[in-house]
C-alpha cells in the first residue's frame, strides 16, 4: 500500500513502508522482512513459501528492489534487478511461474513491455501490449 504506519488494535503503531502481514495468533501487524521501501506496493501473491510483491517502489536498503521483489521468509531477492522505468500494477501466478503486468518497459535488464513472466531463475517477455496492465488473474 501507500502507508508508512500500521496501527495496532492494542498498542503503538508499527512503522512499515507499505507492506505488513497480519499475525492472527497475536492479532498484530508485523513487518515483512527488513527491506526499507520507498514508494508503494500495488500487488502481492504467494507461490510456494515465497511472497512476491509489485508496485512503484525502490529499496533503500542493500537488497536493491525495484518495482518487484521476492521474500522467501527470511530474505528479499531483487529478481535480477527488477523493472525499468515504470511500475508493476498486478501479479499473478500460473503453475510455478509468476506473471507481472503494469507500465514498465523492461525487467531484469531485458526488454519487456508491460507484461513478463518469471520462471524462478530469469525473466521472459510475453509480447507487447499497447496499454498498461491493471489486473491479472
Amino acid at each position: 500500500g501507500a502507508f508508512h504506519r500500521a496501527f495496532q488494535q492494542r498498542g503503538a503503531a508499527l512503522q512499515s513502508p507499505g507492506l505488513v502481514a497480519w499475525d492472527a495468533g497475536s492479532e498484530t501487524w508485523e513487518r515483512v522482512g527488513a527491506a526499507s521501501l520507498l514508494g508503494s506496493v500495488h500487488s502481492a501473491v504467494a507461490l510456494g513459501s515465497s511472497l512476491y510483491i509489485g508496485g512503484q517502489f525502490r529499496d533503500v536498503s542493500a537488497v536493491g528492489l525495484s518495482g518487484v521483489g521476492r521474500f522467501n521468509g527470511s530474505h528479499w531477492d531483487n529478481m535480477q534487478g527488477g523493472v525499468a522505468s515504470g511500475r508493476v500494477n498486478a501479479i499473478a501466478r500460473s503453475l510455478d511461474e509468476i506473471i507481472i503486468g503494469g507500465s514498465f518497459s523492461g525487467v531484469g535488464g531485458g526488454a519487456a513491455r508491460r507484461i513478463a513472466r518469471w520462471d524462478g531463475r530469469r525473466w521472459h517477455a510475453m509480447g507487447v501490449l499497447n496499454g498498461d496492465v491493471l489486473a491479472l488473474a
